[in-house]
């Protein structure tokens, strides 16, 4: 596991409920500018996320290496015991959690190497045997066409291949080299391979037995990740946020199966889907649907965390405007389950007493003080809120 975190910048936050941990390390691909996250339970069971909280590897693997070659990002994942050299299936991810390819035969390990003179890729595997590793190359069909039988391969810079073997040298030959090079298209949104296996969604818990099972359908075709601007994880068909104090500031927002916010209402007033602005990420930036001032602020402009949660949210109207120039900003503040505990802005501080969470750690139930105005003068009101919230 030593390796594991050494190529990890680390940043790591624990979430505890009363069956298990789920631990999380960062890590961004800094050449490809990929950004993910290690999970890992009490078993030693690890997957990886993506900074959205969408599950990419299912937590079932005693290994998970993110690699990449020829400028793709893949994850290598196995289920070994390395410090026996035990050989053992491996299956590789790409970036959106589809298997690409799943061995039939069990190895100690295995590669994908880019070809640089030729611009192609091909796959390496090593067999341990009494402490030596001997290497081969297999095909797209897993048939041996080097077979596993050398002390070790060349590099990307070498062409021909050249494999090594009683400390000498030798080149491929070219029609054998032929018959298992292959394209970037092995690395597309598609599965070249029929055989799979259980497509896992994380729902936000925190073992082994939060994770459920998912459509691939259903879980590819997300394309965007509106509901994080709402404070909202995971696959969210709706949420209805209600309060006890004032019945007309009911918020509602609904998401088709891609993610995409298919109507937003916030505080009983609408927002209409032609006036939401999106980043280069197809993130939520802002909205003019509550209309513009004179001086064309919008009323809502959104930043977020480097793990997609929302970091911070500039709200604008003409009245505040007068006071504060261009609005003000509130800020969010987390406990280490990922739930907002307060919200900070230059007028107070308002501090929830969070009372119910759902499977996919989500609040449900929160109360927190406001301050509000009767016949008698100003008084502190708790305000109990609570949201329905329904998945896909």
């Amino acid at each position: 596991m030593k390796q594991k975190v050494l190529l990890m910048t680390i940043c790591v936050l624990a979430i505890c409920n009363t069956n298990a941990v789920a631990q999380f390390q960062h890590y961004n691909a800094e050449r490809d500018g990929f950004e993910w996250y290690y999970i890992w339970d009490d078993n030693d069971k690890w997957g990886a996320i993506d900074k959205y909280g969408n599950l990419i590897v299912p937590m079932v693997y005693s290994h998970v290496i993110y690699w990449m070659a020829g400028g793709e990002g893949f994850f290598i994942c196995d289920d070994g015991n390395r410090e026996s050299d035990e050989p053992t299936i491996h299956v590789v991810y790409n970036r959106r959690g589809q298997v690409l390819f799943k061995t039939r035969k069990k190895y100690t390990s295995l590669f994908i190497g880019y070809c640089t003179p030729v611009k192609k890729f091909r796959m390496s595997i090593c067999r341990t045997t009494e402490g030596h590793n001997k290497y081969g190359i297999i095909n797209m069909n897993e048939e041996e066409i080097v077979p596993c039988i050398y002390d070790d391969i060349s590099g990307s810079n070498k062409y021909p291949i050249e494999v090594q073997s009683g400390g000498e040298w030798h080149k491929l030959p070219m029609d054998k080299m032929s018959k298992f090079f292959f394209s970037k298209d092995f690395f597309k949104d598609n599965k070249p391979f029929t055989e799979s296996v259980p497509s896992l969604a994380w729902n936000g818990n925190n073992s082994s037995s939060s994770y459920s099972s998912t459509s691939t359908s259903s879980s590819s075709s997300r394309t965007y990740y509106d509901a994080l601007a709402f404070d909202l994880k995971g696959h969210v068909k709706s949420c209805i946020v209600e309060n006890n104090v004032n019945d007309s500031k009911t918020s509602k927002y609904e998401f088709k199966t891609t993610g995409e916010a298919s109507l937003i209402i916030i505080n009983g007033m609408r927002i209409p889907s032609s006036e939401i602005r999106r980043d280069s990420s197809k993130r939520i930036q802002g909205f003019s649907g509550f209309g513009k001032d004179e001086d064309g602020y919008d009323i809502y402009k959104y930043y977020y965390n480097s793990n997609g949660t929302l970091k911070a949210l500039d709200r604008m109207n003409p009245e505040l405007g007068l006071l504060f120039g261009s609005g003000f900003t509130t800020d969010y503040e987390y406990n280490s389950k990922g739930i907002v505990i307060a919200e900070k802005d230059v007028l107070r501080e308002t501090k929830f007493n969070v009372l119910e969470v759902d499977s996919h750690n989500n609040w449900t139930k929160r109360t927190y003080k406001k301050e509000v105005y009767t016949i008698f003068g100003p008084d502190t009101a708790t305000v109990t809120e609570t949201r329905t919230i329904e998945y896909w």
